[in-house]
């Protein structure tokens, strides 16, 4: 639209419509989006730190493995099955399951000295050894497996498992294919994975004795259902710790 002034005279050009540079549609769209994706990211990132790390899940950072997505172990009949796998630091009893705050260290620590490891047995009972050298677990022997590196460290508590668990190294920092005895607080957390392969046939019999023991009435620590594996004790001495076998 042209304007004239009073003399006839030209004085502006100016139009209804206003161009705006695609440039400028494009910068506020990214600018929306961008705005959105944030917002996203910071209530997704309060609900891991906030809700699922002190509670259930939480993904841990190690030298051996990267970043591993773990959850709290799972507890059956007081303790944590067999046939679990578990991420474990041998070296370091921070009880990283006990409380929220130690699950927030587990979390936002890198940890140098990892092992994954599946559990056999526990966290309480009496492990023995028979002349095969295998575990016996209650008077039920473990075919085809090999008392714990560190047996030695129940011979205080005359090789009964007290809170603590038998587990088979599968990788890691431990010596794979060998049993470790320990104890609940090195337990960073459950892995979601099935053991397969070389080692499936002990764990499958491992699962396999401890579904049978929880199906019997009497307690795992009775010394009274003891009586079958005591009376075939070949080489037991009690009174000064020595090493316990069966036949």
């Amino acid at each position: 639209m042209v304007n004239t002034d009073d003399n006839g005279g030209v004085s502006r050009l100016s139009t209804d419509k206003v161009k705006v540079s695609p440039v400028y549609y494009a910068g506020k769209i990214l600018k929306t989006i961008l705005i959105g994706v944030g917002a996203i990211a910071l209530v997704l990132t309060l609900v891991y730190c906030c809700v699922l790390v002190p509670t259930s899940m939480r993904a841990v950072q190690t030298k051996q493995f990267g970043l591993v997505l773990t959850k709290d172990p799972t507890i059956k009949r007081g303790g944590i099955p067999a046939g679990k796998v578990e991420l474990v630091t041998l070296g370091d009893h921070s009880n990283w399951t006990g409380s929220p705050g130690a699950k927030m260290n587990a979390a936002f620590r890198h940890h140098n000295d990892v092992s994954s490891m599946v559990i056999l047995a526990g966290p309480n009972g009496r492990l023995l050894t028979n002349k095969k050298n295998e575990m016996v677990i209650d008077g039920q022997t473990v075919k085809g497996s090999e008392l714990p590196v560190n047996y030695d460290q129940l011979k205080d508590e005359k090789w009964y498992l007290s809170d603590q668990y038998v587990a088979l190294c599968l990788q890691g920092s431990c010596e794979k294919g060998r049993s470790y005895v320990i104890p609940e607080d090195v337990i960073l957390g459950e892995v979601k994975t099935e053991v397969t392969g070389e080692y499936e046939g002990l764990v499958g019999e491992a699962v396999s004795i401890q579904e049978e023991m929880f199906r019997e009435t009497k307690p795992l620590n009775d010394d009274a259902g003891q009586g079958s594996s005591s009376s075939a004790s070949t080489s037991t001495d009690e009174s000064d710790g020595s090493m316990a076998s069966v036949g």
